[in-house]
């Protein structure tokens, strides 16, 4: 049995992923609004400087909106549908550059190599490694040029 002596804390380290960059934000005690990043209803987690340029007027207007509708006394059907199901703090899906294919994520890439050729990510590490000895030798035979 372990006895701890000293100082235990509760607190946790939260961490989230930008599903735009990639970049990992993590801290103590931390929430998504921390890293100014938010999190669309289907669960993509983006920082709001990642948001392409094209889409950024958009999802401004989402959040001023729903800024309005926290503090309206009286209900706004329109607001209301635009964010029926979403949590406190989520962005509705119309409203994710992930969602409207704004942006490609690797996930989407995977995905759809699966579909298209029928194959795991698994079995492809298996050919990957059944058929190249190393990064250079991989690289090479796709005819990428790398720097020694």
């Amino acid at each position: 049995m372990k006895i701890r002596k000293g100082f235990v804390s509760n607190s946790s380290t939260s961490s989230f992923v930008c599903d735009i960059c990639g970049t990992v934000e993590a801290g103590r005690d931390m929430c998504l609004r921390d890293f100014e990043m938010v999190e669309c209803k289907r669960g993509h987690c983006f920082h709001k400087s990642c948001v392409p340029q094209k889409d950024m007027m958009v999802f401004e207007e989402a959040e001023e909106k729903l800024r309005k509708h926290e503090d309206d006394s009286e209900p706004n059907p329109e607001i209301e549908k635009i964010f029926a199901d979403c949590e406190y703090g989520e962005v509705p899906a119309v409203f994710c550059p992930v969602c409207q294919l704004h942006v490609v994520t690797d996930e989407m890439v995977k995905m759809h190599l699966h579909v298209v050729t029928g194959k795991s990510v698994k079995v492809v590490e298996a050919e990957i490694l059944a058929n190249y000895k190393n990064y250079d030798e991989l690289n090479k035979a796709y005819g990428v040029v790398t720097e020694k």
